[in-house]
């Protein structure tokens, strides 16, 4: 089915996750309208859509959907240790960590400006590290941008 034909419904935050993690438990994939925009420069709020599915087995630079004090986030896997995992928007400087079982699924592609674009794919994964490596760069002369 195509993203134009799918069914859309509105869903509160708070049954999010559980509605999710039963979809991806059952073996369906979920699609999703991203909602922010923590994960900028990618992913643009109410522009992208994210496909959802099961998130084992988690490499690193995956983007996942993961709950966190109580709320549902969608940011990418920086770093993981034993049973550790922390996530981090790619537009913030504050970092989640959770435990696996907080991970509820993981994104296999995503429809950005009328592309699809694989999650995983080796060019894709390119372009996010050289923007991690970039990031710390565009946040300095991004502040100093606003103070003159």
């Amino acid at each position: 089915m195509s993203l134009n034909n799918a069914k859309s419904r509105r869903i509160a935050s708070g049954d999010l996750a559980q509605i999710i993690d039963e979809h991806i438990t059952a073996g369906h994939a979920f699609t999703l309208l991203v909602k922010g925009n923590s994960m900028r420069p990618f992913y643009t709020h109410n522009q992208t859509r994210v496909t959802l599915v099961a998130p084992l087995p988690l490499k690193r630079g995956d983007v996942c959907l993961f709950t966190y004090r109580d709320k549902v986030f969608l940011h990418r896997l920086i770093n993981q240790q034993n049973d550790t995992y922390t996530f981090q928007g790619d537009a913030l400087i504050a970092k989640e960590t959770v435990s696996l079982d907080a991970i509820i699924a993981k994104v296999s592609h995503y429809n950005h400006h009328g592309k699809t674009i694989d999650a995983t794919a080796h060019y894709h994964r390119l372009k996010v590290r050289l923007w991690r490596l970039c990031r710390p760069f565009y946040h300095r002369l991004k502040r100093r941008r606003v103070k003159r």
